[in-house]
């Protein structure tokens, strides 16, 4: 018959304990570490996103100046257009009156 295996002295219970504490205590520190690790990765992606974010805004900015100045350069060619049509209508009736005119037709004969 096989005897049964002793029973822990103290001092063994401690050595385990003590194995165990530098156990958790390397977990811990490696574990803060890569919290640690993790913040500055946070901190620089919230960084590189505050850049990104001001060249939206700037894009924004830029992207609303452009169709002010589209808007004001189209409000202005459909006022020169609206003035080149009264012109071209002008000049029409212009021709066309001095076309009917009886009294212009010597002018224009061959």
């Amino acid at each position: 018959m096989t005897q049964p295996a002793p029973e822990p002295t103290l001092a063994d219970v401690l050595e385990v304990m003590k194995a165990g504490f530098a156990q958790l205590s390397t977990a811990i520190a490696t574990t803060n570490a890569n919290v640690e690790a993790t913040n500055l990765a946070v901190a620089d992606l919230s960084s590189k996103v505050d850049a990104l974010d001001a060249k939206v805004d700037s894009i924004d900015a830029k992207t609303d100046a452009m169709q002010t100045e589209m808007r004001e350069g189209f409000a202005g060619l459909k006022g020169e257009t609206a003035l080149l049509e009264r012109y071209v209508l002008g000049v029409q009736r212009a021709v066309t009156d001095h076309l009917n005119n009886p009294d212009n037709h010597h002018r224009h004969a061959a």
